[in-house]
This record gives structure tokens, sequence and C-alpha cells, in this order.
């Protein structure tokens, strides 16, 4: 899930970047005018990019917690299990 995720963020950034493009090309505006839009936009972009990976990073960063919690709940009934059937486990801590 999270690669997809993660090629739609990349595919939605690249379509924005191409359409600000070619709306930039087509304005009627002069070479340097231009430039300086597409530089602009270009700055934005990677703003809104940076914004987008830093809100991703931070939802990951909290999704993991649950995660652990449960990781370690279900350590220990395998653990409390296996203790009960005097089954002897390997474990790496």
């Amino acid at each position: 899930m999270s690669s997809d995720g993660n090629g739609f963020f990349k595919g939605f950034l690249l379509g924005g970047a191409i359409g600000a493009v070619i709306a930039l090309l087509y304005a009627p505006k002069s070479g340097k005018e231009m430039r300086k839009d597409l530089k602009r936009k270009t700055e934005e972009l990677l703003e809104e990019a940076d914004k987008g990976v830093a809100g991703a990073k931070r939802k990951t960063h909290q999704a993991k917690r649950p995660v652990r919690r449960r990781t370690g709940k279900a350590k220990k009934a395998v653990g409390a299990f296996s203790e009960k059937k005097g089954i002897k486990t390997n474990e790496a801590e």
C-alpha cells in the first residue's frame, strides 16, 4: 500500500510540474519573465513536495506506535503460552 501511495504522490508532483511548465511556455510573456516565473513555480513545487514528504514521515512515525504495542503484546502472549506448554523458544534480544 505504501508503494502505491508513494507512486501516486510522485506522479502527482510530476504531473503538476509538467503542467506548470506547459502553462508557462504558452503564456504570452518574454523569455526573462517566463524564466523568472518558471523558477518561482519550481521553488513552490519543491516546497510543497517537502511539506508532503514531512507529512508522510510524520504519519509513518505515528503508525509505528500502535504496531509496536501490538507486536509487544503478541510477543508476551506467545512467551506466556510457550512457557505454559513447556516449549523452549529462541529469543534474540
